[in-house]
C-alpha cells in the first residue's frame, strides 16, 4: 500500500535531487505514475514553503479599502496610516484592542502623505509627497494637534523633494528618505523645528534606483532599499557611509526585489515589504551577517498571500503590520513568537513557554517562569522558602533575608522624669516574604553594677543577672507593642532588647545587642 507523504517525510529530500529524477524519467513514466511524482514534488514545495514560513503567522486583515503610503506603529501598539488618496492620517488602536479606528487627522493641510513616523514622545511626523514637506502633529490621546510644517522643495540641504519614508530613532532624530533627491537626511526637532544634522547619498554605487524604504538599526546604522526591479537593501553606518549590500537583489529565498518597506526590531534584525516578490521576510541582524529567518505570501489577496506590499511596521506585541498595497489594505501578522506570548522568540526569556510579563528577577536572562532559582540565590525554588527575593543578609543560608527589629519606642537617648516613664515598648519588624512569627522583647534597667529585668507577671523590675535577659512575648508581629508601667523606672539607665522570629524557617533575629538605649533621672 502506498503511504501518503508528510512534511516530516519529505524535507529530507533535497527538491533539486526530486526534480531532476523527475526530468530523467519522464519519457519512461506511465501517466498515473507521473502523476503521483508530481503530487510528491508538489508536496516537497509546499513543505518547504510552509517551513520557511514558519516565524510569520498570518492574523488578520485590520483595514480595506485603503490606498496606504508608508505605514507606522507607536510604543503603545497604534497603527499609523497615511492614507494618499484621502490627504489624512488614520489612526487604529493596538492589537490588543482589537486594532479599532481611533482618530483621522490631518485632512485639510495634507495632499498626498505619503509617509509617516512617530518619536519616543509620541510626536507625531507626516511627509507629504505633492508639497515636498515635513509636518509635525502632537500626541494621538490629545487629538494630534497641528504643531508646523517645516522643509521646503528643493535639493539643497534642508530641502525635500520626493519623500517616500520616514523614521525616528530614540534621540529622537527624524531619518527621511529622498527618491527625487537621492539621499537620506537626518533632523533635530528636539527645538520644535528640524534642523538638519546631515544628510548622506544612497546610489553611490550605481546602480541603483530611486531610495524607497528606510530603517534605523537600534544597535546603529541605516537600512536603506531602492524602489527599480534589481534593487536589494543596502547598509548604511551611522555616519552615512556605504557599508555594503545587507540583501542582496533577486528572487529567490533570502532575497528580495525592489522591496520598498524596511523595518528593524528591537533586536537588530531587518523586516522586509518585498514588494517585488509579493512577500514579506525577516533578516538576523548585523552580527548574525543578515542571514534570511523566514518569509511569507505568494501573489495573491487571500490570506498568506500580498500583492506589492509598500511598508512594513513593527508593533508590540510581536506584531509586524504590512501595507498590502495593490490589496488596498493593511495586514497584522505576529511573526518569531512560536509560544505566543507576545515577546520575539530573539529576545524571550522563557523560549517555548508561555510568559507574557517576561520577569526576571535575578537578571540572570532565565525568565522566573523556566527559572529553577528564580531569585538566584544559589536555592532552588522548590527547597526556598523566600523564592522571589535575593537575601542580602542570611546568616543560616534558609533563603531568606534574616528577620530583623525595623525600629524601637521610645527613641534611642530618650530622657524620661523618674517615676514617669513610658507607658509602652513598641516597634516594628520584618522578616522577609514568609512574615513575623512572633516578637519577644526584654528591658533592663542598670543603676551602678546592679541590674533589673522587666516582669510582666510582678509588674516591676526584678533583680537578676546583667546577661540574662527575661524574654516576654509581645503582642502584635510586623507592628509589635508591649506595656509597661510608667512608674516603675526609677533613676537608671534602660536598654530595650529584641529578638523576632521568622514564619516557616523559624529563625531568629541574629543580632544580640540591645536596640536603644534611654534613661529616667
Amino acid at each position: 500500500m502506498a503511504k501518503s507523504l508528510s512534511c516530516a517525510d519529505a524535507m529530507p529530500v533535497p527538491f533539486s535531487n526530486v526534480a531532476a529524477a523527475f526530468r530523467r524519467a519522464f519519457t519512461a513514466l506511465t501517466p498515473v505514475v507521473l502523476a503521483l511524482l508530481a503530487s510528491a514534488v508538489f508536496a516537497l514545495s509546499f513543505c518547504a514553503a510552509a517551513a520557511n514560513a514558519a516565524i510569520f503567522e498570518w492574523d488578520g486583515v485590520v483595514a480595506e479599502g485603503v490606498n496606504p503610503g508608508s505605514i507606522a506603529a507607536d510604543s503603545a501598539g497604534r497603527v499609523y496610516v497615511p492614507l494618499r488618496s484621502g490627504g489624512a492620517v488614520q489612526v487604529y488602536d493596538s492589537a490588543r484592542n482589537g486594532n479599532r479606528p481611533l482618530i483621522t487627522f490631518g485632512a485639510g493641510r495634507l495632499q498626498d502623505p505619503s509617509a509617516v513616523a512617530v518619536d519616543n514622545r509620541l510626536g507625531i511626523y507626516v511627509a507629504d509627497a505633492a508639497t515636498n514637506k515635513i509636518f509635525t502633529f502632537g500626541v494621538v490621546y490629545n487629538g494630534a494637534e497641528y504643531r508646523g510644517v517645516d522643509s521646503e522643495p528643493g535639493p539643497a540641504i534642508g530641502q525635500i523633494n520626493g519623500p517616500t519614508a520616514l523614521a525616528a530613532d530614540y534621540e529622537p532624530r527624524l531619518y527621511v528618505a529622498e527618491s527625487l533627491n537621492a539621499r537620506v537626511q537626518v533632523f533635530d526637532p528636539a527645538r520644535g523645528e528640524l534642523d538638519n544634522l546631515f544628510a548622506f547619498g544612497v546610489t553611490d554605487p550605481l546602480p541603483w534606483g530611486p531610495v524607497a524604504g528606510l530603517a534605523v538599526n537600534p544597535v546603529g546604522g541605516f537600512f536603506v532599499s531602492g524602489s527599480s526591479p534589481g534593487d536589494g537593501v543596502r547598509f548604511f553606518d551611522a555616519r552615512g557611509a556605504f557599508a555594503g549590500v545587507a540583501v542582496a537583489a533577486g528572487a529567490a529565498a533570502g532575497q528580495v526585489d525592489a522591496a520598498k518597506g524596511l523595518a528593524s526590531d528591537a533586536a537588530g534584525r531587518l523586516l522586509v515589504a518585498d514588494s517585488g516578490n509579493d512577500r514579506v521576510a525577516l533578516f538576523g541582524s548585523q552580527a548574525e551577517g543578515f542571514a534570511p529567518l523566514g518569509e511569507l505570501g505568494i501573489t495573491g489577496a487571500g490570506i498568506g498571500q500580498f500583492n506589492a506590499p509598500s511598508s512594513i511596521a513593527v508593533a508590540p506585541g510581536a506584531f509586524v503590520y504590512v501595507a498590502d498595497a495593490a490589496n488596498n489594505r493593511i495586514v497584522r501578522l505576529r511573526y518569531d513568537d512560536a509560544d505566543h506570548d507576545g515577546a520575539i522568540d530573539a529576545r524571550d526569556n522563557c523560549r517555548g513557554l508561555a510568559n507574557t510579563e517576561q520577569v526576571d528577577r535575578d537578571g540572570d536572562g532565565a525568565g522566573d517562569a523556566c527559572d529553577d532559582d528564580d531569585d538566584g540565590d544559589g536555592l532552588p525554588d522548590g527547597s526556598d522558602p523566600c523564592p522571589q527575593t535575593n537575601p542580602l543578609t542570611d546568616s543560616n543560608r534558609d533563603g531568606c533575608s534574616d528577620p530583623l527589629t525595623s525600629y524601637v519606642w521610645p527613641k534611642a537617648r530618650t530622657v524620661f522624669r523618674a517615676g514617669a516613664g513610658p507607658a509602652r515598648v513598641s516597634g516594628g519588624a520584618r522578616a522577609d516574604s514568609v512574615g513575623v512569627a512572633s516578637v519577644r522583647v526584654a528591658v533592663r534597667r542598670r543603676a551602678g553594677a546592679a541590674c533589673a529585668w522587666w516582669s510582666g507577671t510582678r509588674r516591676g523590675f526584678v533583680a537578676d543577672d546583667c546577661n540574662s535577659p527575661r524574654w516576654l512575648r509581645a503582642k502584635g508581629a510586623r507592628r509589635w507593642r508591649m506595656r509597661v508601667l510608667p512608674d516603675a523606672f526609677k533613676r537608671g539607665e534602660y536598654s530595650v532588647y529584641t529578638s523576632v522570629t521568622q514564619r516557616v524557617t523559624g529563625a531568629r533575629e541574629p543580632f544580640t545587642g540591645p536596640r536603644v538605649r534611654f534613661s529616667a533621672r
